[in-house]
């Protein structure tokens, strides 16, 4: 549940389960397919984040291949993506749409190395303030990352709303 005044509160979709979390506490984490179950918070105009946005997440894996949306508002399939912060092949990626019109650009960055190791928890972050770089952590440590972008290599492209729903897992 949202603990700020907004009541951003998630709803369960495809049936995550609950599960034990990294300290051992019953039904305080949980439990992603890896296919299509998250949890949803509808849109609503505090989600859209002007200035610094920080995403942070305690992440279990079964696996480093493919990826796994950590949490995303918006979908890249509909175009409407603000940002997204996720495993790609064992690596920490964030990834953000421009504000710019024309031509629309994107920023991403990933780290240079695997950070996910199946079976273990590990504390991910992202930090951006938008219009500067982004900065990767990893169990607190700073991570050495790549930009990549469209059109340019640009890392301090501002960051666009698009009133979407914010999705927790999959």
């Amino acid at each position: 549940n949202d603990e700020s005044n907004n009541s951003n509160h998630a709803t369960a979709v495809n049936g995550p389960a609950l599960t034990i979390d990294r300290n051992g506490s019953a039904d305080r984490a949980y439990d992603f397919d890896g296919t299509n179950d998250y949890m949803n918070v509808p849109h609503h105009s505090s989600l859209n984040i002007p200035g610094g946005l920080t995403l942070s997440a305690w992440v279990k894996t079964d696996s480093n291949s493919g990826f796994a949306h950590i949490i995303a508002k918006g979908d890249g399939l509909s175009n409407n993506q603000d940002f997204l912060l996720q495993r790609d092949e064992g690596k920490l990626l964030y990834f953000w749409r421009s504000s710019r019109v024309a031509p629309e650009t994107w920023g991403k960055a990933i780290t240079s190395e695997t950070v996910f190791i199946p079976g273990q928890w590990v504390h991910v972050l992202a930090t951006h303030v938008s219009g500067s770089a982004p900065v990767l952590y990893v169990n607190g440590v700073q991570k050495a990352h790549v930009f990549a972008g469209v059109p340019t290599n640009d890392p301090t492209v501002p960051r666009k709303f698009h009133n979407a729903d914010m999705k927790i897992g999959v």
